[in-house]
């Protein structure tokens, strides 16, 4: 777990398209976030929003650090 003091927006991943004469296609997506104010992001459709950690603070906890308790599982509710 992350304790965040700075951590502001960078960009947003997602699928690019471009026009052409076919009409507007989908182009394969990239692995990595698209920075806000690239040329290309005014043809890119956002799934995700992506910030930088710059300043922060590891915080573990007793499930273990970076895991979320219950092995990574949705805990069930007690009246379900």
């Amino acid at each position: 777990m992350f304790l965040a003091q700075n951590a502001p927006l960078y960009g947003v991943i997602g699928t690019p398209y471009q026009y052409s004469n076919g009409g507007l296609q989908a182009l394969s997506a990239a692995d990595e976030a698209l920075p806000y104010g690239h040329p290309d992001l005014s043809w890119f459709l956002a799934s995700q929003m992506v910030r930088r950690l710059r300043a922060y603070t590891v915080a573990g906890h007793s499930c273990g650090p970076l895991m979320a308790c219950g092995g990574g599982r949705p805990q069930r509710d007690a009246m379900s």
